[in-house]
């Protein structure tokens, strides 16, 4: 009887997807192939072609350093509050508010151990062009700087394309939409801490709104969807980048996209689908990438392109109305040769300094401090 009884419970215990053993050896394998190619690379790029390649690819730049006791204070009370709020989230059933809350609140701490400045003014206003980071900068290089200097918005927007060539790195590698998205933070909010907090909370609510519910399509089982969710708010590319940079905004645009297009239904889905499309293309390029997956969709899936030619057609629609009423042409785009030639000098010098200061045995302080702030590599 008892071993019938152990027998059932074993069968009712859950199984670890990998035993600890695959873990280890997945990861040491992992470890080596990053190496590997990381000093590869590394070779290349200093004895044969020069090219735009972060010296800690894949980290990008970054200042290794060890931590103040302020720094492991603000850590461990990180660690506590995770803790602690993954137990109330249990106890609430992984409520989406508390969930969605609970991700901005650790996105908050963990950027909080670069401190105020490193963590919430530089990657929005900071400035490494010299080799030494300006966490709070009136001139540089980021959406920011440009924004600050737009004087009429409409203006800007209907001579984008003649004013393009002359703005600073990422402004002149996307559509007009993003430096007038900063334009309006600014006017609104001015402070680019706030700035930077605004978007982190604007796109960790719409991506988990949104992935949330293309899970709820799916499945029935309401706990596993919000838990799932949560998961999604703790990945690193969110805690990372989403109070960094406004491709956040975007992933949340485009989360939108795939919820409507692939989920919803009726002629609001396609209305919202065409509507945060047409958004993410006045941001950013990579839109394009989404594209083929629509298209997928509607072949593998619904085995007709109609769904797909509307969204796509209303975007393009779009467009050319813009086309027609400002006279902003989203095909012609530059980004000047002068200015990549600039952005691959950069890049050089700081392995060159990080290089140097390493043959010296000294910390690279002149070096760029904090991956999130050079963006420009």
């Amino acid at each position: 009887m008892d071993s019938e009884e152990t027998s059932i419970a074993n069968e009712d215990s859950p199984k670890l997807l990998f035993s600890w053993k695959q873990v280890a050896i997945i990861g040491a394998v992992f470890a080596i192939v990053v190496v590997v190619l990381q000093r590869g690379l590394r070779y290349v790029c200093e004895n044969h072609i020069e090219f735009d390649c972060p010296y800690y690819w894949p980290v990008s730049i970054l200042n290794l350093r060890f931590p103040s006791v302020v720094d492991l204070v603000v850590a461990t009370a990180v660690i506590a509050a995770f803790f602690l709020l993954f137990r109330y989230l249990e106890a609430k059933r992984f409520s989406l508010v508390f969930a969605i809350l609970t991700g901005v609140l650790l996105i908050s701490g963990l950027t909080f151990i670069h401190g105020r400045d490193v963590g919430f003014y530089a990657p929005i206003a900071g400035d490494a062009r010299s080799g030494v980071l300006i966490p709070y900068s009136t001139d540089g290089q980021e959406y920011f700087h440009d924004a600050s200097k737009v004087d009429d918005p409409i203006d800007f927007f209907r001579r984008y394309n003649e004013i393009q060539p002359t703005l600073h790195m990422h402004g002149h590698t996307h559509p007009p939409g993003a430096i007038l998205t900063f334009y309006l933070l600014i006017k609104v909010l001015r402070d680019p801490a706030l700035i930077a907090i605004f978007m982190m909370l604007v796109s960790m609510t719409a991506t988990a709104f949104f992935f949330h519910r293309i899970l709820r399509s799916q499945f029935d089982d309401g706990t596993t969807t919000r838990y799932t969710t949560l998961l999604l708010l703790l990945l690193p590319a969110l805690q990372i980048y989403y109070l960094a940079t406004i491709d956040a905004v975007v992933a949340s645009l485009l989360v939108g996209v795939l919820y409507f297009f692939c989920f919803g239904k009726g002629t609001k889905s396609i209305v919202g689908a065409t509507a945060l499309l047409t958004g993410s293309f006045l941001l950013t390029f990579v839109s394009l990438f989404i594209l083929p997956v629509l298209v997928g969709f509607d072949l593998i899936i619904r085995r007709s392109l109609k769904r797909s030619a509307i969204v796509i057609g209303g975007m393009v629609a779009a467009f050319v109305l813009i086309y027609l009423v400002t006279g902003y042409n989203a095909l012609n785009h530059s980004a000047p040769r002068q200015n990549m030639r600039t952005r691959s000098a950069l890049c050089s010098l700081s392995i060159r300094r990080i290089t140097s200061s390493r043959a010296s045995k000294t910390s690279p302080r002149s070096s760029f401090s904090s991956g999130r702030s050079c963006s420009f590599c």
